[in-house]
C-alpha cells in the first residue's frame, strides 16, 4: 500500500473524568456601558479570534490577536433586542457565552460559560496520537488522507468524558488528519519520516 497507515493500534487509556469547570474559566466579560461589554482572555494559546453571533449562528464581529492576554470589547447598541452568542477560539479550546440585548443593556451569565477543548495531535517518529480531553460524550471522527486529497482511513473514538484518544502509525510521507465532533472540526498536518 502506497503511503497506507499500516495500522492503528491501540485506544489510549481514558483517564478519569476530567471535568471543565466553567468558574475556573480564563474569560471574563465586564460589562463598561448600556450596551457595552469588555472580554478579557488571559492564558491564551496561539491565537485567539473572538467572534460575536446572532441566534442563526451568523458573525457580525470577528476580531483577532496573537497576545496571551487578549482584550475586546463590543458595541453592541445598533443590535436589536434578542439572543446572541460570544466565542472566543484559542489554539485548544472554544469558550461560549450567551448575550441577551434588551432596551435595559446587555445581559451576561458566566455561569452559563461553555469550553469546549480541541483535539491535538502528539507525533513520536512513525506513531500519532489523536487526543482530546471531553467533557461531553460527543463521538470524535477522525478522517486521514493522503498529501494528495486520498482518504486512507475514517475511524471514530468513542465520546466519554475525561481524556479520550487513538493511536495510529504510519508508513513515511505526508498526511492530513481532520478531527471532527459537533462542535467543531479541526484539520492539522503531518510530516513522517
Amino acid at each position: 500500500m502506497k503511503r497506507a497507515i499500516k495500522l492503528f493500534v491501540a485506544i489510549v487509556v481514558t483517564i478519569g473524568a476530567i471535568r471543565v469547570n466553567a468558574s475556573d474559566s480564563a474569560l471574563k466579560v465586564n460589562v463598561v456601558g448600556e450596551k457595552v461589554f469588555l472580554v478579557e482572555v488571559t492564558n491564551v494559546q496561539g491565537e485567539a479570534t473572538s467572534y460575536f453571533k446572532d441566534d442563526l449562528g451568523q458573525v457580525l464581529y470577528r476580531k483577532k490577536s496573537k497576545d496571551a492576554k487578549v482584550r475586546f470589547s463590543f458595541d453592541l447598541s445598533k443590535l436589536e433586542n434578542g439572543e446572541y452568542t460570544l466565542a472566543v477560539k484559542d489554539d485548544h479550546k472554544i469558550q461560549t457565552l450567551p448575550v441577551i440585548v434588551s432596551d435595559e443593556g446587555i445581559q451576561i451569565n458566566e455561569s452559563q460559560l461553555e469550553k469546549t477543548f480541541l483535539p491535538s495531535l502528539v507525533q513520536n517518529d512513525e506513531e500519532v496520537i489523536v487526543k482530546l480531553i471531553a467533557d461531553k460524550e460527543n463521538d470524535l471522527f477522525v478522517n486521514i488522507r493522503t498529501n494528495d486529497g486520498k482518504l486512507l482511513l475514517q475511524d471514530k473514538v468513542e465520546g466519554k468524558q475525561g481524556l479520550i484518544g487513538k493511536k495510529y502509525q504510519f508508513t513515511p510521507g505526508k498526511y492530513t488528519v481532520t478531527m471532527m465532533s459537533d462542535d467543531f472540526a479541526k484539520t492539522s498536518t503531518i510530516n513522517i519520516k
